[in-house]
C-alpha cells in the first residue's frame, strides 16, 4: 500500500494523523472515519508513525514536476534560484552566518531533502541541519573574474537527495594597488526552485537584515512568529484540487486550451536537440528612459499594467519572426492569492499559459484589450498547478520541447529600487544588488523585465543549442524598434 497516498486522501477528507508521545493521534469530522478506514490505519499503523516521526510530508504538483526534471537532469542548474549584493566592507561575518543559520531554523523548507518513500516523493524536514556558508578570499579579481566565479558558483547544482538545499557563499575580494588596499564583499544566495521562488528570496534578504543587525548590536531577533510553514500550503493545495473550486480552476484552462495547441516555430541557428536540453546565455538591455517613460504613459492612456503593454509587444515579435497567430507563451503569477501565505518561504510560483490572439490585424490597442482579458482571467485562476494541467490535457509530448509553451516572460518586481539603493544608513549590511548571468535556462527564449523607477531594463535568456549570441541581439534590437513604432503610433495594425 502506498502510505503517502492514504495520509493525503486521509487530508483531502479532513481527517487529521499526528504523533504524540509515541502514540498515534486523531481529529476529524462527524463520521468521517469509517470502520473500514481505522481498520487500515491499525493495519499501518507503524508505517504511519514512522513517516510522521520523521517529518516526512508529500510535495506539491510544483515540486513533483521539479523532482521529475531533476531525475532527467541531475546536474543542471537550469532550476537554481540566485541573488547576489555587495555588502558593507566591515561586514561581521560570524554574526552573517549565525544569521544565515536563524533562517535555516525558522524556514522548515530550507532543511528538507527529497527522496522516495512507499513508491511516492517525499520531502522530509531535518533537524538540526548547520547551514552551508563559505567564506573565499581572492586578490585584485577583475570585474570579470567576479562575474565569471558569480556564474561557476550560481550554476553548481544541487543534489535534493541529501541537501543542502541552500547555499550562502561570502567572497572578500581584496583589491590592493599602490596606494592603498580596499575590499569588497559579495554574498551569493544560491537555492533550488523547490524550495524557493523570487518571493521568497526577497522574504528570505529582508529577514537576513533584521537578524544580522540583531544579532551584530547584541540584540534580540524581533521577527513576526512562523505560524505556518510550507507543507501548510501543500495540505491547502491538496484540499482545493479536490473541491469545487479545483474543478473550477480546471474548467477554466480547459476552455482556454481547448482548441489544438500550437507549437512555436521560431527560427533557429540550428537543428533543435533530439533532447531538451538547458544550456544557456543571457543578453542584457536597458530602454533608454524616454522610452521607458512613454511605454509608462501609454499604459495609463490604455488603462493596462505594463507588464500588459510589454507582453503585447512581445506577442508581436513573435508574429513577426513565426508568422503564427495562435502562440503560447508562460508567464510566472506569484502564486499566493491567500494572504496567510504571502510570509511565507516555498516555492509558490505558478506558471501559467497566455494564450495569444493575433488573428485578423488588429491594431496594437485592440490587442491590448485582447491581452487584458488574457491575463486577468490567468491571475484569477492562477491557484490550478502547472504539471497538473499538463497531465490532465495530456499535449502530444516531445522531448526535445518544453510542454504547451517553449517561451516566457518574467516581470520581476524585486528588483525595482535597483540602482537606487542607499540602505547602508538604515541596515549597514547591503550595498547594492548585483545580477548573476546564470549559464542555464529551463525554455528556448524567455524576456524577463525588471520594474525599476527609471528605466526599465531586462535580460534575454536563450538557449544556445538553438540561437547564437548575434541572433538574440538582433531580435532585441528588433523588440526596441517595435516599441518605439508602438509608442509613436499604438493605433496602426500590428502587421504594419
Amino acid at each position: 500500500m502506498n502510505i503517502v497516498k492514504f495520509l493525503q486522501n486521509l487530508l483531502i477528507t479532513d481527517i487529521e494523523l499526528w504523533v504524540e508521545d509515541g502514540k498515534l493521534c486523531y481529529e476529524a469530522p462527524e463520521d468521517a472515519l469509517t470502520p473500514e478506514l481505522l481498520a487500515e490505519i491499525k493495519q499501518y499503523k507503524p508505517e504511519i508513525i514512522s513517516l510522521l516521526q520523521k517529518q516526512t510530508h508529500p510535495l506539491c504538483h510544483r515540486q513533483k514536476a521539479l523532482w521529475f526534471l531533476y531525475q532527467l537532469a541531475p546536474d543542471s542548474a537550469a532550476y537554481n534560484v540566485g541573488y547576489a549584493a555587495q555588502l558593507v566592507s566591515d561586514v561581521t561575518i560570524s554574526a552573517l552566518k549565525q544569521a544565515a543559520q536563524a533562517l535555516i531554523e525558522r524556514h522548515s523548507v530550507l532543511r528538507t531533502i527529497y527522496t522516495v518513500e512507499y513508491g511516492e516523493t517525499v520531502q522530509t524536514i531535518q533537524e538540526n541541519q548547520q547551514v552551508c556558508f563559505r567564506v573565499q578570499t581572492e586578490a585584485n579579481w577583475s570585474q570579470e573574474d567576479l562575474q565569471n566565479w558569480l556564474v561557476t558558483q550560481s550554476d553548481r547544482p544541487f543534489h535534493l537527495n541529501n541537501g543542502p538545499i541552500i547555499r550562502f557563499h561570502l567572497l572578500i575580494r581584496e583589491i590592493i594597488t599602490d596606494a592603498l588596499a580596499t575590499k569588497e564583499v559579495i554574498l551569493l544566495i544560491t537555492a533550488h526552485h523547490i524550495v524557493v521562488d523570487f518571493w521568497s528570496l526577497e522574504l528570505l534578504i529582508n529577514e537576513l537584515r533584521v537578524i544580522y543587525q540583531a544579532i551584530n548590536n547584541g540584540l534580540e531577533v524581533t521577527l513576526p512568529s512562523q505560524n505556518l510553514q510550507y507543507r501548510d500550503y501543500v495540505q491547502w493545495e491538496t484540499r482545493m484540487l479536490a473541491s469545487q473550486e479545483g474543478e473550477r480552476l480546471w474548467n477554466y484552462w480547459r476552455e482556454q486550451l481547448a482548441r489544438e495547441l500550437p507549437i512555436l516555430s521560431l527560427p533557429t541557428d540550428r537543428p533543435r536537440p533530439p533532447v531538451q536540453t538547458y544550456k544557456g546565455a543571457s543578453f542584457p538591455f536597458v530602454l533608454e528612459e524616454e522610452l521607458s517613460h512613454k511605454l509608462t504613459e501609454l499604459a495609463r492612456t490604455e488603462g493596462v499594467t505594463v507588464y500588459t503593454v510589454m507582453l503585447a509587444i512581445f506577442q508581436v515579435l513573435l508574429l513577426r519572426y513565426t508568422n503564427q497567430e495562435d502562440i503560447l507563451i508562460g508567464s510566472a503569477m506569484a502564486g499566493r492569492s491567500l494572504e496567510e501565505f504571502e510570509k511565507i518561504v516555498g516555492y509558490f510560483t505558478s506558471p501559467v499559459v497566455l494564450r495569444a490572439d493575433l488573428s485578423r490585424n488588429p491594431t496594437f490597442t485592440e490587442l491590448l484589450r485582447r491581452v487584458r482579458c488574457c491575463v486577468l482571467g490567468a491571475l484569477e485562476h492562477q491557484d490550478y498547478p502547472f504539471p497538473l494541467l499538463v497531465e490532465r490535457l495530456q499535449p502530444l509530448r516531445d522531448p526535445s520541447r518544453s510542454p504547451l509553451y517553449q517561451v516566457a516572460i518574467v516581470w520581476d518586481r524585486s528588483h525595482q529600487n535597483e540602482g537606487q539603493v542607499s540602505i547602508t544608513d538604515s541596515d549597514c549590511l547591503i550595498v547594492k544588488t548585483l545580477t548573476p548571468r546564470s549559464q542555464a535556462t529551463p525554455f528556448d527564449l524567455i524576456l524577463t523585465i525588471f520594474d525599476t523607477t527609471e528605466a526599465l531594463k531586462g535580460i534575454w535568456k536563450y538557449n544556445t543549442d538553438l540561437f547564437d549570441g548575434s541572433t538574440i541581439e538582433r531580435m532585441a534590437n528588433h523588440f526596441v524598434t517595435l516599441l518605439e513604432g508602438i509608442v509613436a503610433n499604438p493605433h496602426q495594425p500590428i502587421c504594419q
